[in-house]
């Protein structure tokens, strides 16, 4: 009996130019062939990635010069930055974890997720194995109205950084991935986005919101000056010629704007 092969669906997306008469298309994901290369771009409620997906033989050549070019990147466009109150929550998991007597300095992870009903981010910790330099879990489906945004990990008492193994790990997770490390002292953070296998490193505060500074009177930043030379020329035994050099290019400090309730140091 012959058996008929199945065919494999085929999923076609709209290709626009990018000429001079070019506007931004309503599709969600569509393919943009400009005069550097044909790109993809992605639009979802939480970023606007741009792809390269064929790249030309000549970086930065204009293959089709009747076009114009394209950059590539990753845009965030978040409904609301994450409450300091998860990553606090998630670091509260991470410590207690690496400091369980027979999880000592082991990694953890929660799953970040945005809830549809409620308009906001949640944390899930699932089910996972792990040791002082690796970590193990399935993600499994979407809880009942959400959407998976990211991850959150910990390196231990070691500090943040994005390992080889992260960066095998989240190259087909799209998402925001945040790596915890040092949970045991004063704790350090690395954050990135990833579109479609390009990664990104952007700032924590790129994502979760500045909602847990502490007051004090403005009066107090005026009360510090700016040093006109480095510890080290005034230190004994430091040749003189350092400290004249030094203040003879020093120059005075600007002022610095207050913007937001958050100075801008």
């Amino acid at each position: 009996m012959k058996q008929e092969k199945l065919k494999k669906p085929m999923i076609e997306f709209p290709i626009h130019l990018k000429d001079e008469e070019f506007e931004e298309p309503d599709d969600r994901i569509y393919y943009l062939l400009a005069g550097n290369g044909l790109f993809k771009i992605q639009k979802t409620s939480f970023y606007v990635s741009s792809t390269l997906d064929f790249e030309p033989r000549v970086k930065g050549a204009s293959l089709l010069p009747w076009l114009q070019n394209h950059r590539a990147g990753i845009t965030l466009m978040l409904p609301k930055k994450m409450p300091s109150e998860l990553i606090k929550q998630a670091l509260g998991f991470f410590r207690a974890v690496a400091l369980k007597k027979d999880l000592e300095g082991c990694e953890a992870g929660v799953i970040l997720y945005w809830s549809d009903e409620k308009e906001d981010y949640f944390l899930h910790a699932p089910e996972q194995s792990a040791s002082p330099g690796h970590l193990t879990y399935e993600v499994g489906p979407n809880p009942a109205g959400s959407r998976r945004f990211g991850t959150i990990h910990s390196h231990g008492h070691g500090g943040a950084f994005h390992s080889a193994t992260d960066h095998h790990d989240e190259e087909n997770d799209d998402g925001v991935h945040i790596t915890i490390g040092n949970v045991n002292t004063i704790p350090s953070f690395s954050c990135s986005v990833v579109v479609d296998g390009v990664r990104e490193q952007i700032g924590l505060r790129d994502v979760v919101d500045n909602d847990d500074e502490v007051a004090f009177p403005v009066e107090w930043l005026k009360r510090v000056r700016k040093e006109t030379m480095p510890y080290y020329a005034a230190l004994p035994g430091a040749p003189h010629t350092w400290s004249e050099e030094v203040k003879s290019k020093s120059v005075k400090p600007k002022e610095r704007a207050r913007i937001g309730g958050v100075y801008k140091l």
